[in-house]
């Protein structure tokens, strides 16, 4: 049980101007999500910041607040959700969960004002493996000055520590052969998640079309780069990247 209460109740305005924009809201997710756009970021949106860019929590420490910054000259009313995080190489898959309950679930923040968002358990945390979460904040949209409907969307990592065992960060690197196509393979063989940044590949194989940063691998799961078929002619590759936090510079050998 939560030790802290959370405000289920939201005020009269809050609930005006949510009524009000949901259907242009709802809408405006549809077209991102058609096209591939997603206003996103980890830090800060335009006129919308965030502190911390990531969360922790545990079973010592259930309970973590997020600052939400307006730097803007009007109000912003947010909406927040969490969802459990799973992903199968490059695809992820958000589900809806009440493992993790926000508070407040929706705010207007005054122009130049900040907003204390409170993330707390419900659940109990696995014993063996890091469990993780994605934090949303969507702005309720709104029209600029031009009459545009403007809507931004952050997207924070939460991360809930096993109970019995230390976290561990581990990758195995390999290239696989399917269907005809190569890639570079990252394992997550460890119990928590690993990040990757600044992955670079000797000779040079990876498009700018590949995710080269602020890449995460969860338990359990692999991240994949796919690679030209030149990569035969040679018998390794050199990976060099920043992995949660460390440089490393791997030779993989080429099956």
């Amino acid at each position: 049980m939560l030790s802290f209460m959370f405000n289920r109740k939201v005020n009269a305005h809050q609930a005006s101007v949510t009524s009000l924009a949901c259907s242009a809201f709802r809408l405006i997710i549809r077209i991102a999500i058609s096209s591939g756009i997603f206003l996103c970021a980890s830090v800060s949106a335009q006129s919308l910041g965030v502190s911390p860019v990531y969360v922790s929590l545990s079973e010592d420490n259930r309970i973590a607040s997020i600052t939400v910054t307006n730097s803007s000259n009007k109000p912003r009313t947010i909406q927040i959700r969490l969802y459990e995080w799973t992903h199968e190489g490059i695809k992820t898959e958000l589900i809806d969960t009440k493992d993790i309950i926000p508070s407040p679930p929706i705010a207007v923040i005054p122009a130049k004002k900040t907003q204390i968002v409170r993330v707390g358990m419900r659940m109990s945390a696995e014993k063996h493996y890091e469990k993780s979460y994605r934090l949303i904040l969507d702005e309720i949209p709104q029209l600029d000055s031009a009459g545009v409907i403007m809507a931004l969307k952050i997207s924070l990592p939460i991360f809930v520590k096993p109970s019995e065992t230390q976290v561990n960060h581990n990758l195995d690197w390999h290239i696989e052969k399917r269907n005809g196509e190569h890639f570079l393979v990252a394992k997550n063989i460890g119990n928590g998640h690993v990040k990757i940044n600044d992955i670079a590949v000797s000779p040079t194989m990876l498009t700018h079309a590949e995710a080269q940063s602020n890449i995460y691998v969860l338990p359990k799961s692999y991240y994949e780069w796919k690679l030209p078929s030149e990569v035969m002619n040679h018998r390794n590759i050199q990976v060099k990247a920043n992995v949660h936090g460390q440089a490393v510079s791997i030779s993989v050998p080429v099956l």
